[in-house]
């Protein structure tokens, strides 16, 4: 799904920051033009049985044995592979931002947000595409959780 015509479509404002491809946080704290908004990242995981999309702040790390404990696995958790990531996302690496969880509309993949990302003042995701960001106030990104088809659970420190 288009994350920019599902905001339109329900009157989410958000201004479109066009740039280069831009894969990493690194690549966007480098980036000449300052594009506003928290810095995140989105970490694609896996277990045995289970996919999960995790949306923290950059200057976090996630620590794996708590996170382990919240999305109640004994597995082992690792790094999606690229062809999972696709088949369950609609997404390539260097692209995935909560927007994506738009194209998982029977919740296959698992969703979590870090509270500080809530928090945010405002927010830039890349829009299923790392060519562009959408920047969205704390108001228009908790609209948009709001209205998506998707559960998701927050994480803390």
């Amino acid at each position: 799904m288009n994350p920019e015509q599902f905001l339109t479509d329900n009157e989410i404002e958000f201004i479109r920051h066009e740039h280069p491809p831009l894969f990493t946080c690194e690549d966007v704290e480098n980036h000449p033009e300052k594009i506003p908004g928290l810095l995140y990242k989105s970490l694609f995981l896996q277990d045995k049985n289970r996919s999960f999309l995790v949306i923290m702040p950059d200057s976090k790390r996630l620590d794996l044995k708590q996170f382990r404990q919240t999305a109640q696995t004994s597995s082992k958790l690792s790094f999606g592979k690229d062809d999972e990531l696709y088949a369950k996302l609609k997404i390539t690496p260097g692209s995935v931002s909560p927007f994506c969880i738009l194209n998982d509309p029977d919740q296959q993949v698992e969703f979590y947000i870090h509270q500080d990302v809530l928090d945010a003042e405002i927010v830039g995701f890349h829009p299923n595409d790392n060519t562009a960001t959408l920047e969205l106030t704390q108001q228009a990104f908790h609209k948009f959780l709001e209205l998506i088809p998707h559960n998701y659970t927050i994480l803390h420190d």
